[in-house]
């Protein structure tokens, strides 16, 4: 939410009536200073794409990486042309029908900035300025070029921030996704937002740039969205939906907040932790580097040394943490997973059993940190949640297959109808018929249902160490 530094005129009564002018011009000022933000970033975002990501916005020839700079550049300098603005805004934009939809009361655990959080029903006009031109008029991908991931990007993001109005949110990306031709997931609910999609370079570049125009997103940067190469063919389509978390750990928002998660880490610092971990492990015992990601995923790569439990499910970790406080008593916890967004929720957990000394989380995930050290100390491929399955970084493999041991970390997915499995089978066995995860699926392919074969009963649900 922008912070309006300037106080609005003490109106001269206290009815009703001049309260609720009063309203009116505090709706109409937050609503010119969102517009004049607007202007200064939408140029630099929707045109400098990646190349600029650092570059937020230009203002008076003065170049902005961070929104708070920006907004105190803004109510300083240009005082005056909000104060206009907002008159205008007074005087033409508030129609009886608009005003009641900007009026509309919310409770009071909710985010207060009810003109962000309604801005996309506010009038079609506000709408289509968060939202790029109709799709026709977008140049779209060849099937070449989208067969060779070239000219395409795969975007993974996350933004915990309280939303009220989780519906017009649905209804504003599934319009912008397709649009803008993406395929993808997309969680949403009242804490906020998670997110994966994939098209061409072009429009995922734009995705981004009207993502952080909306106002409940304006405090995010380019650099929170980590991308990849991949293509709108990695994903079976677009799914958009309201959920009560945005990362299924099992618990209610209310119950647990991600205000109490770990400290973050940067790449950088989380390395060199890494790296007093590695030199000197002997003075090390009381420190601990544990992976929140499932069992498949820490399978084909990993922080060599670190803790990784064998869980199915992100939302076994509350009770792994339960049953496994020793591991954690007393010590220097840093935790990682893919995107970051799971280690906020579960640090948050394990910070709040008030065992460990410190709990830290490495931010942006080993996606970031990849990035940054691509032949650092994670080895081996980082697990993603769509069709290709892994991100490549360095030539380890740390995984085999699982008919004949063979060096080899490719997933595919169980032949059986209804597994769902990973399976780890290599070129040479699966020319053989070997293409399901377990002998049950192997010899029952079409009766089998979801989590009913081998690899789910035998395996132990939570891990005791």
């Amino acid at each position: 939410m922008f912070v309006d530094e300037h106080q609005i005129l003490v109106p001269p009564e206290t009815s009703q009536p001049a309260v609720l002018h009063t309203k009116k011009e505090k709706y109409a000022r937050k609503l010119a200073f969102s517009q004049f933000v607007d202007s200064v970033k939408a140029v630099t975002a929707c045109l400098g794409g990646l190349e600029t990501a650092t570059q937020l916005a230009v203002c008076c020839h003065n170049n902005y990486t961070h929104l708070t700079a920006l907004h105190r550049h803004i109510a300083t300098i240009h005082k005056e042309e909000i104060n206009k603005k907002t008159e205008e805004i007074l005087e033409n934009g508030f129609s009886e029908a608009k005003w009641k939809v900007l009026r509309k009361p919310h409770k009071k655990n909710e985010t207060s900035d009810c003109v962000s959080q309604l801005h996309l029903v506010a009038g079609h006009e506000v709408l289509e300025d968060l939202l790029p031109p109709e799709r026709t008029e977008l140049k779209e991908m060849s099937s070449q070029d989208i067969d060779n991931h070239k000219d395409g990007q795969i975007l993974l993001f996350y933004k915990y921030r309280d939303i009220a109005e989780t519906d017009a949110i649905k209804s504003w990306q599934l319009e912008l996704c397709q649009r803008l031709q993406l395929t993808g997931k997309i969680r949403i609910a009242s804490e906020g937002i998670n997110a994966t999609v994939g098209g061409s370079l072009n429009n995922t570049q734009l995705y981004m740039a009207y993502f952080i125009k909306h106002p409940l997103f304006r405090n995010m940067e380019l650099q929170d969205f980590k991308t990849s190469k991949g293509s709108s063919q990695d994903f079976t389509g677009l799914s958009v939906g309201i959920h009560e978390e945005i990362v299924p750990l099992g618990i209610s928002p209310n119950q647990l907040n991600p205000s109490d998660a770990g400290q973050h880490l940067t790449p950088q610092q989380f390395h060199k932790a890494l790296t007093d971990f590695k030199l000197n492990p002997a003075n090390n015992s009381d420190v601990v580097f544990v992976d929140c990601r499932n069992f498949y995923e820490s399978k084909i790569g990993e922080f060599e040394g670190a803790l990784t439990p064998d869980l199915r499910k992100f939302s076994y970790w509350p009770e792994y943490v339960d049953q496994n406080e020793g591991l954690f008593s007393d010590k220097d916890v840093y935790m990682y997973c893919t995107g970051g967004i799971r280690c906020e929720r579960g640090s948050a957990y394990l910070k709040n059993k008030g065992v460990c000394r410190n709990v830290y989380q490495l931010e942006g995930g080993i996606h970031k940190y990849i990035e940054k050290y691509p032949d650092g100390f994670f080895r081996g491929k980082l697990f993603v949640f769509d069709k290709r399955f892994s991100i490549q970084s360095n030539e380890d493999v740390l995984a085999k297959c699982i008919y004949c041991d063979v060096s080899w970390d490719s997933y595919e997915l169980c032949s059986s109808q209804g597994c769902h499995q990973l399976v780890l089978s290599c070129h040479s066995c699966r020319t053989q018929g070997h293409t399901a995860c377990c002998q049950t699926c192997q010899l029952r392919p079409e009766h089998l249902q979801k989590e009913q074969c081998q690899c789910t009963t035998r395996r132990q649900r939570i891990p005791l160490h």
